[in-house]
């Protein structure tokens, strides 16, 4: 079975089941006054605000709005407005994720870090990274590097004094 060609973009409402979470947000459950609060909001409002999904063989994978989309589910709701990217190449889903929570500031460093080191082990070009997140390339590769840091060697002492992991470049 294959795809259904796509073009970019496009709002469609999906059934929530249809919808696959990433599970890579932070999200605890709303208490029960959240709960009220949520579902008091949602009457008046109705949903203010579109997920951003892309398509996979048989099911959507939210790229943007985790706890928006667990926080719907949590008050019953069945459908869910969405904006639809369509299927995404191997690597473009986390650019997506990465341009959107970067944006809003909600990755810290590490995440953007993973984010990153994730997409240089698909063989994506750090100035592509850069040219798509607007992220400067000179901290595209300081995220890439990151997580490979040996923090062990770095608090290691060397002959009584503080090892310098630069003392290379010299």
């Amino acid at each position: 079975m294959g795809y259904k060609r796509y073009r970019m973009g496009g709002f469609t409402v999906l059934k929530a089941k249809q919808i696959t979470s990433t599970n890579k947000g932070v999200f605890e459950p709303l208490d029960e006054r959240q709960l009220l609060a949520f579902k008091s909001f949602y009457k008046r409002f109705n949903q203010y605000k579109a997920l951003i999904v892309c398509k996979r063989k048989d099911d959507y994978l939210i790229v943007d709005g985790e706890k928006y989309f667990k926080s719907l589910k949590e008050i019953g709701l069945k459908k869910v407005v969405c904006y639809d990217l369509g299927p995404l190449q191997e690597g473009a889903y986390e650019l997506f994720r990465l341009l959107l929570n970067q944006e809003q500031s909600r990755y810290g460093y590490l995440e953007v870090a993973q984010i990153v080191s994730h997409l240089i082990e698909l063989k994506t070009k750090e100035t592509t990274i850069s040219n798509k997140t607007g992220i400067p390339l000179k901290d595209v590769e300081k995220y890439s590097n990151l997580l490979s840091f040996d923090w062990d060697m770095f608090n290691k002492k060397k002959e009584g004094n503080q090892f310098n992991p630069f003392e290379n470049e010299r």
